[in-house]
């Protein structure tokens, strides 16, 4: 998404700007671009699209899969399991849509 209109850029200032102060505008240039996208698109159209995909996910899943006799529940022996009901992907607005697990620990080294 950012490769071709950087590089266009790029050929539009490095005739008539320094190399590193093209590398910079560019750079800068990208990044707001994409943040841009991110406020403007991706958040309020996360949420909405995150549901249909997982709704038709659901939907395709239970019509290839045939139904199956409910399993015995057995304790998980995971260190990091979630309690019954919580959802594993964080919800929180700073990490949606970006894969982050609730609980999760970071090492510190």
């Amino acid at each position: 998404m950012h490769e071709y209109p950087g590089w266009a850029l790029v050929q539009r200032l490095a005739p008539v700007l320094p190399a590193y102060v093209v590398l910079a505008v560019v750079t800068v240039a990208v990044l707001a671009v994409t943040w841009g996208i991110h406020v403007l698109v991706e958040r309020p159209l996360g949420p909405r699209l995150r549901r249909v995909v997982e709704r038709d996910l659901t939907r395709l899943l239970a019509e290839r899969v045939p139904a199956r006799r409910s399993a015995p529940a057995t304790p998980t022996t995971e260190p990091f399991a979630l309690p019954a009901g919580e959802p594993s992907v964080a919800r929180h607005a700073s990490a949606a849509g970006h894969g982050a697990v609730r609980g999760a620990r970071v090492p510190t080294a």
